[in-house]
């Protein structure tokens, strides 16, 4: 089932099942068999249960891969200051850098140690 504005779009299997559930009830023209009535609620189900599968997967994929580094830029967010400051913190050394990158990367367990200290 999607959600397109105001509009529930449905499958074709959920469709189907609607159909067969309408005319159950007496309020559509076509009759269905029993059989064919519980193989369309097997089909939904079984695409429910791949789509909570899904996004299950994603969910844990986006926990596992975590962020380790930041650039300049997003430390300086996530300490609320501004770039020089971070460039400031990297000279006194109260920020670590990964070395030999073309770009300043900050690890996170430095911002962490930083947060602790600073505050």
């Amino acid at each position: 089932m999607k959600k397109n504005g105001n509009k529930l779009k449905l499958t074709k299997a959920e469709a189907k099942l609607a159909s067969m559930i309408d005319a159950a009830e007496g309020i559509g023209d076509e009759e269905w068999s029993s059989a064919e009535f519980a193989e369309a609620y097997d089909k939904v189900q079984a695409q429910n249960v791949r789509k909570a599968k899904k996004e299950a997967d994603n969910l844990m994929f986006a926990t596992y891969l975590k962020k380790e580094t930041f650039t300049v830029a997003e430390t300086a967010y996530k300490l609320g200051c501004d770039n020089k400051t971070v460039y400031r913190l990297l000279k006194r050394k109260l920020l670590d850098s990964l070395k030999g990158l073309r770009t300043k990367q900050i690890t996170s367990e430095s911002i962490e140690r930083y947060k602790k200290t600073a505050i």
